[in-house]
């Protein structure tokens, strides 16, 4: 089975948009990216042939802080693999996460990513593009993404899954923009007293308003969540180095 995304697009910058989003994301080979088979036009409107997912978006997971930071390091690795070859998602959100019916889990919707090894974006600055409650604040101030403000919004979704409630909510996109820019969510162990330290501290990182606060880069957050998952088990278990995703999933 697959998907078939169709797209009625009217201008030419849509239209470029639409198939840079379609030839960045066929060209990731990863198992928890889903996969984009083909791009073309017919009568006009503009189409491609996705991976079919039978599933849910991703929610609060109903188990252990050590489970969840299992599943979340792939969505995690995903993204580092994406970096790794230049491109950045910039809307990341459980609505662009999949849980299939098997429990794999698949990262989709490219459409506001870029290719960092493309000169002349086509995103200017000043103009907001994302979901506010899982967007960075340098987004949020109309900054273009970077691989920092994936990680933050993967924190925004961290905390979602080990709290069951979204940092920053407001009856308003503006408000909830604001919020996003200027104020600390709330403590995450005033909200589940069971999550450890050790993430608590990964995810304030995570959040961190200042993109050079946060972890630079997604292996370095795949480091950290994976001694937290070592230590949980209750041995003291040293943590080898990862390879690089790329050089994992490149064959």
């Amino acid at each position: 089975w697959v998907a078939i995304k169709f797209l009625n697009l009217s201008d030419q910058e849509s239209i470029i948009r639409f198939r840079r989003e379609a030839k960045m994301t066929a060209r990731l080979r990863h198992p928890n990216i889903a996969g984009v088979y083909e791009v073309n036009v017919t009568e006009g409107t503009h189409y491609l042939v996705m991976e079919f997912i039978e599933g849910k978006p991703f929610q609060k997971i109903e188990c252990s802080v050590k489970e969840i930071a299992k599943t979340f390091v792939k969505v995690c690795e995903a993204i580092a693999y994406a970096h790794e070859n230049d491109t950045v998602h910039r809307d990341i959100k459980p609505a662009n996460i999949l849980v299939s019916n098997t429990g794999e889990i698949k990262i989709t919707d490219f459409g506001l990513a870029f290719d960092q090894g493309v000169a002349g974006q086509m995103t200017q600055a000043g103009v907001i593009l994302g979901t506010p409650q899982f967007m960075s604040p340098e987004q949020a101030d109309g900054k273009r993404g970077n691989e920092q403000s994936d990680i933050y919004s993967l924190g925004i979704i961290f905390y979602y899954l080990v709290t069951g409630k979204k940092p920053f909510e407001a009856q308003s996109q503006m408000a909830t923009l604001y919020k996003q820019i200027n104020e600390k969510p709330q403590p995450i162990r005033d909200l589940n007293p069971h999550v450890p330290p050790a993430v608590v501290l990964i995810i304030q990182k995570m959040m961190a308003k200042k993109p050079a606060a946060r972890q630079q880069i997604a292996e370095e957050l795949i480091q950290q969540i994976d001694r937290v998952i070592a230590h949980s088990s209750g041995h003291k278990v040293s943590v080898p180095p990862r390879r690089r995703s790329s050089q994992l999933h490149q064959n």
